[in-house]
């Protein structure tokens, strides 16, 4: 399921690209039809009657769906990925603004681990005020 969910991230255009082709061909193909007609003679009362029905090749109906099933699938396919691929953005954005907060966190941790295990805590509130103006840690 993930490696079709990653091949269709990564040829996600060529997918779309094609199965339009193939709706358009469809769409083609339902346009070239052959209109048969049959006459059938009915007699009443004497009377001769003639009647004409008109049928339309069978091929017609199945090309247009087939046409209509890839232009949906082809749109689909293009909105779908689109929204994976701005998940995907938003949530590896998040990821990387947590772990920034937590080397910031970390890298503060540190320094005042170091600084309290060589120096008097009065002195290093002196340095983190005045020297460091307490914007890194």
């Amino acid at each position: 399921m993930n490696k079709s969910i990653e091949f269709f991230k990564q040829y996600y255009l060529i997918v779309v690209i094609i199965c339009l082709c193939l709706s358009i061909f469809f769409n083609f193909l339902s346009n070239d039809y052959e209109l048969n007609s049959k006459t059938i003679d009915t007699v009443k009362n004497g009377k001769v009657f003639e009647t004409t029905y008109y049928k339309i090749d069978s091929k017609k109906p199945i090309f247009e769906i087939l046409s209509a099933v890839f232009l949906n699938l082809g749109i689909s396919t293009f909105i779908a990925i689109f929204f994976v691929n701005y998940l995907d953005k938003k949530e590896k954005q998040e990821f990387e603004d947590k772990l920034m907060e937590f080397q910031k966190k970390t890298a503060k941790d540190a320094i005042e681990s170091v600084f309290n295990r060589t120096i008097e805590k009065e002195f290093f509130d002196i340095i983190k005020y005045d020297l460091l103006n307490a914007k890194l840690l």
